[in-house]
C-alpha cells in the first residue's frame, strides 16, 4: 500500500506520508472507526462535519496521524470546533455507528463497490448520474452539464491574491495541486502564486509528508 501511495502521489501531486503504513503495523484493522467518527461529527453539525472530514483526510494522508484511534479522532474534532465530550459520547453510545450502518445499507442497495463514488441528482425529476472513480474538476463539470445542460452557468473564478487567500481561509490549509485545480492553472503557476503570498507575509508553509501545505500566516 505504501508503494501505491507514493506512485499515486507522483501522478496526482497531492501530499502523502506513506511511512504511516509501516508505523501502524498490525494495529490498523479497519477504516470503519474513522467513518464512525465522521458520523459522530455529523450528528453535532452536518456543515462543520465536512471540515472535519477534510481534517481526517489531511491527518491520515499527510500528517502521519492514526485516525483509527479514538483519541486522535477526538483531538481533531475539538480542533475543528466540536464539543469533545458530546463527540465521544456519540461514539461510545453506538449512536454514530448506527448512522454509519445506515450509510453502508445505502451503499449495498445502490451496489456501490468503489470509492469515491459520486451521485449527481437533478432536482426537477430525480434523474441521477453515478460514477465510481476519481476524476478531474473539468471532467466533473462536464458531468454536471450532461445532466442539466445550459441551466448550469459557471462562476468565473480568477486566481487573484484575494481569491486564493479566501480559499485558504475557508479550508485552513491547502496544497498546491488544489489551488491549481480550483483556478484551472498549471501546478507551477499555482505554486508561484502561493510562494508570492508567503513572501508577502500573508501565508506560511507547513511541511507535511512529501510536500507542504500553505496556511494563513500566524
Amino acid at each position: 500500500m505504501a508503494a501505491h501511495w507514493e506512485e499515486a502521489s507522483r501522478r496526482h501531486r497531492m501530499l502523502v506520508d506513506a511511512s504511516i503504513f509501516t508505523d501502524m503495523g498490525r494495529e490498523f484493522k479497519s477504516t470503519y472507526p474513522a467513518c464512525i467518527a465522521f458520523k459522530a461529527a455529523e450528528l453535532q453539525d452536518p456543515e462543520l462535519a465536512k471540515k472535519y472530514l477534510r481534517r481526517l483526510r489531511e491527518a491520515a494522508a499527510a500528517e502521519h496521524r492514526f485516525i483509527h484511534k479514538v483519541e486522535v479522532q477526538a483531538e481533531l474534532a475539538e480542533e475543528v470546533g466540536f464539543d469533545r465530550e458530546r463527540f465521544l459520547a456519540d461514539i461510545e453510545s453506538g449512536r454514530a455507528e448506527k448512522e454509519f450502518r445506515k450509510d453502508l445499507a445505502i451503499c449495498r442497495d445502490e451496489e456501490v463497490s468503489g470509492f469515491p463514488s459520486f451521485a449527481i441528482r437533478r432536482v426537477s425529476d430525480g434523474e441521477t448520474l453515478r460514477f465510481d472513480f476519481y476524476m478531474s474538476s473539468i471532467a466533473m463539470i462536464e458531468q454536471f452539464h450532461r445532466l442539466v445542460g445550459d441551466e448550469l452557468v459557471a462562476r468565473e473564478l480568477n486566481p487573484t491574491k484575494e481569491n486564493i487567500l479566501a480559499f485558504v481561509g475557508k479550508y485552513g490549509k491547502v496544497a498546491v495541486r488544489e489551488v491549481g485545480e480550483l483556478f484551472m492553472i498549471a501546478f507551477g503557476d499555482a505554486r508561484e502564486k502561493l510562494d508570492a503570498l508567503v513572501e508577502e507575509g500573508k501565508l506560511e508553509r507547513q511541511q507535511a509528508g512529501n510536500g507542504v501545505f500553505y496556511l494563513k500566516a500566524s
